[in-house]
């Protein structure tokens, strides 16, 4: 693929749990107070742990070079201030246990809250080709996303993310 090309794309709903001890391999999608499907990740005020996981395959029309994660953030109620989303890779290939978590090294981005609450902001975040845990085309991967922190009053959403080769 050429540089700019997008890779992969998630959406809120493609989030899956931690919990690999569990007897199931997707989660509940994600719903709100009346119970029905929602589009986005909510990351709660204050809440620096929060962690939001996607799977998928590497597509073959990955060259090997950089990657960057392109996050659709908004603020629910803030107009102010800055947020940083973090994100991590995990390979998985025959030689590892997938019990146990190997994640590569963090990389950050920041963005500042849209004049208007609700609107969207686009983090990005770049990975230099030896920061993606060695991911080659075909293998099975987990991203690991971060919220750790923002000045911004309210919900912070995440809608989707972009993967885009570099």
């Amino acid at each position: 693929m050429a540089y700019g090309d997008t890779l992969l794309w998630w959406d809120a709903l493609d989030n899956r749990p931690a919990y690999r001890a569990q007897p199931f391999t997707n989660s509940v999608p994600i719903t709100d107070q009346r119970g029905e499907a929602r589009s986005l990740l909510l990351f709660p005020p204050g809440q620096t742990q929060m962690f939001a996981y996607f799977e998928a395959v590497m597509p073959r029309a990955y060259a090997g070079g950089g990657l960057m994660l392109v996050l659709c953030v908004a603020a629910s109620s803030g107009v102010t201030g800055g947020m940083y989303w973090y994100g991590s890779f995990e390979r998985h290939y025959k030689d590892r246990s997938l019990w146990t978590d190997y994640w590569g090294p963090v990389r950050g981005g920041y963005t500042v809250a849209p004049s208007v609450a609700g609107a969207p902001a686009y983090v990005q975040i770049g990975f230099e080709p030896g920061a993606t845990d060695g991911i080659q085309v075909g293998e099975h991967f987990r991203l690991r996303i971060q919220m750790p922190s923002s000045d911004i009053p309210g919900y912070l959403d995440l809608y989707g993310i972009e993967l885009v080769e570099l």
